[in-house]
């Protein structure tokens, strides 16, 4: 499906976990998640504070994807990130270090 589905706080953290478990049963997939401070729109939403919205997407190939979204409001947001930060310290143990080049010095001639 390529379709994001909006939840709500709790279960969007529910189901990012599950993505990270599957992520790792099978092997096989990436977990990409994106933040952006969400805008509204219009004179009676101006005053309103303002949000950060939540993506995840698990890729498993370029036919499986699974996209699921969330808005979180500015009094909700420590509480949030506190439980966000809790995922993914749960699931960091699956990142990889990514290898350096050794760069060779050139000699200079005199």
């Amino acid at each position: 499906t390529d379709f994001t589905m909006l939840m709500d706080n709790d279960t969007f953290l529910y189901e990012l976990n599950r993505m990270y478990t599957r992520s790792k049963a099978k092997g096989t997939g990436t977990v990409l998640i994106t933040s952006k401070r969400h805008k509204h729109c219009g004179k009676a939403k101006a005053k309103a504070q303002p949000e950060v919205l939540y993506r995840a997407t698990l890729t498993i190939d370029k036919k499986q994807k699974r996209k699921i979204s969330t808005t979180v409001n500015a009094k909700g947001l420590n509480k949030f990130n506190e439980s966000y930060s809790e995922v993914l310290r749960a699931n960091i143990d699956n990142l990889k270090k990514k290898e350096r080049r050794k760069k060779t010095k050139m000699a200079t001639s005199d």
